[in-house]
């Protein structure tokens, strides 16, 4: 049971005519979530298509969707930057979203099957965030990553 990557796309928002760089600055409450655990869901939908028709179709439109929706929720496709100086004000680059796609030969009718599973069994299937940026200024963490698995029969 192996999962191989087959592509990796970062997807940003489309380009607005402002075209000004936006920086939302983290409150209090904000920063109280920072130590948690990553959340990590994963959601299984059956879909009987071809590998090629797979990546040629369904992963192009998902991909022109999520840009669409980014542009509605620009955090999604954000960094949270932590400033190595006081005085230096986090200015924010083009951010994007990490999608991953990958093909699995595991059984998904075993994996969605109502019985127990080991836990270690679906750590394949959560995508891999990102790596910070480093720079003389600042650190920045992508805030998602997104991982879509096709298991071909």
């Amino acid at each position: 049971m192996a999962v191989k990557i087959v592509e990796t796309h970062s997807v940003s928002p489309p380009l607005s005519g402002g075209g000004a760089d936006q920086s939302l600055p983290l409150v209090y409450f904000d920063m109280t979530w920072l130590d948690f655990i990553l959340t990590e869901a994963l959601h299984f939908y059956p879909l009987n298509c071809s590998q090629s028709h797979f990546l040629d179709t369904i992963v192009v439109q998902l991909k022109n969707s999520l840009s669409l929706t980014l542009k509605h929720f620009h955090p999604l496709a954000s960094n949270i930057i932590f400033p190595l100086t006081p005085s230096a004000m986090p200015a924010t680059a083009a951010a994007a979203l990490a999608l991953t796609v990958a093909t699995s030969d595991a059984d998904f009718a075993t994996l969605v099957s109502n019985s127990p599973k080991s836990a270690a069994e679906f750590h394949q299937f959560v995508p891999q965030m990102p790596p910070a940026l480093y720079s003389a200024t600042d650190i920045r963490f992508s805030t998602v990553a997104v991982q879509l698995t096709l298991f071909p029969d």
